[in-house]
């Protein structure tokens, strides 16, 4: 996705990026209940694929790759 859209967006960016290729917010944003220690917290909107695989994108800075 970086060699095609570019570096150094916004993630906020790449995440609506990726929303958008899964076919939408109605496909791809899913209210996904958060448990901890088997008690409910709340739901958190993820971003999933249609098999409901969920997908996190994080952020490095360029220093930071190499520890990572």
């Amino acid at each position: 996705m970086l060699r095609d859209v570019g570096t150094g967006l916004d993630l906020e960016l790449y995440e609506e990026a990726v929303v958008q290729f899964l076919g939408g917010p109605e496909v791809a944003l899913h209210a996904i209940e958060v448990v901890i220690d088997g008690r409910p917290l709340g739901r958190h909107k993820q971003i999933c694929t249609p098999s409901l695989a969920g997908i996190e994108l994080t952020a490095l800075k360029s220093k930071d790759l190499r520890a990572f």
